[in-house]
């Protein structure tokens, strides 16, 4: 379900610019409609097949990716960002790791949650509330693409210089592994 999910958003994405809904339905009518792939819907996932066998070694020692959800915009991520190498494979397993922290400890703060990060409270309904819709999807995918952009620039996510200035005794990234 999850690479089915993944190949149909590539190939919306591809040809609208857009991601698409993926409920169950969606996924059975794509496998009707790209029952014979063409030229390009193959070249396609003739890329997703590179691109997994790319990630697989950057995540498999990670335990981040424990939901569809953010599985398939992990490899949308890195499908947009055009990851071919280990190292940049590495890269987005990295930035996932930390993401997907700061994530997780701000949900367990529920109502406490810092200022800094409302942006994941956010991130967490396009997770959990109808996961499959496209507007879920395109929430996940463009703002972990802005993150993503931000960390590798400055290995940081949004929010953590401001909650470091308020807690400068604590280190964010240990602080939210704890």
């Amino acid at each position: 379900q999850v690479a089915a999910q993944i190949i149909i958003q590539m190939f919306s994405y591809n040809e609208t610019n857009e991601f698409t809904r993926t409920r169950h339905f969606d996924l059975q009518r794509a496998f009707k409609q790209f029952g014979i792939l063409g030229n390009e819907e193959r070249e396609l996932v003739d890329e997703l097949m590179r691109l997994f066998d790319v990630l697989q070694p950057a995540f498999e020692d990670l335990e981040v990716l424990r939901n569809r959800a953010l599985t398939v915009a992990t490899v949308l991520l890195a499908w947009r960002t055009e990851v071919k190498t280990p190292d940049e494979a590495e890269n987005i397993a990295t930035f996932m790791d930390e993401f997907v922290h700061r994530l997780r400890w701000q949900v367990r703060k529920g109502l406490q949650a810092d200022a800094e990060y409302h942006y994941l409270n956010e991130f967490q309904r396009s997770v959990t509330q109808a996961s499959a819709e496209k507007m879920a999807v395109t929430t996940r995918v463009s703002t972990m693409h802005e993150e993503f952009l931000r960390w590798s620039e400055f290995k940081v996510l949004r929010g953590d210089e401001e909650w470091s200035s308020h807690n400068s005794e604590l280190d964010v990234s240990e602080e939210s592994r704890s």
